[in-house]
């Protein structure tokens, strides 16, 4: 499949564009033919019922009486009626996009995508959002097994990973790795924190 038919599917499955580029055309016209019945006895009853129901008039007693009159003033001496039947056209529908230039499916396009956004931005889903930090471990690495734990932890309660980002953390440790009040003892040394940001969904 081209560009241009992944484009027009696009299209197709607008909901503000699909019934818009439909145009009803009439592939057969409209035509009449003629039926000549001898109405007597019982043809001239059944004749009569076939007329109320084609005209779709209600089956009562003066309705009934009104067709037989009309019946018998339209047959000939020998009681020979014709009748005149409607065939009604026949219709289609076509799909005016397939028609269309390259630069008018960009423009439909463009209103396709516009479409979209309206939609998103119409949503009316809340979120809500918690952020966990992760500090290396001691020995400068990531501290793998507790990202796995906190990503597992998150899943079971219905929050999924929105993003994450590494921020460098610069640190003053003491010779015997305990919080340096004295900095004249102490080092400097550069820690990576891991910040990851979950969402999920508000319950309504």
């Amino acid at each position: 499949m081209d560009l241009r038919e992944l484009i027009i599917d696009e299209i197709k499955n607008s909901k503000m564009l699909s019934s818009k580029l439909i145009q009803t055309i009439k592939t057969e016209q409209e035509r009449e033919i003629k039926e000549t019945v001898k109405i007597e006895g019982n043809d001239l009853n059944e004749r009569i019922l076939t007329y109320i129901k084609e005209k779709n008039m209600e089956l009562t007693q003066d309705n009934y009486e009104i067709v037989k009159k009309y019946l018998l003033d339209n047959a000939d001496e020998e009681g020979i009626l014709t009748i005149k039947h409607i065939i009604p056209g026949k219709y289609t529908d076509i799909n005016l996009i397939e028609q269309c230039s390259d630069e008018e499916l960009e423009r439909f396009l463009q209103l396709c995508i516009f479409e979209k956004l309206s939609e998103i931005k119409g949503d009316n889903t809340r979120y809500e959002y918690k952020v966990e930090s992760i500090l290396d471990n001691q020995s400068g690495a990531a501290d793998v097994t507790h990202i796995e734990r906190i990503l597992n932890s998150y899943a079971e309660q219905g929050w999924h990973l929105k993003c994450t980002f590494t921020n460098e953390v610069e640190a003053k440790f003491s010779y015997s790795f305990q919080t340096c009040s004295d900095t004249g003892h102490g080092r400097n040394s550069v820690s990576n924190q891991i910040i990851m940001v979950f969402e999920r969904v508000v319950e309504k």
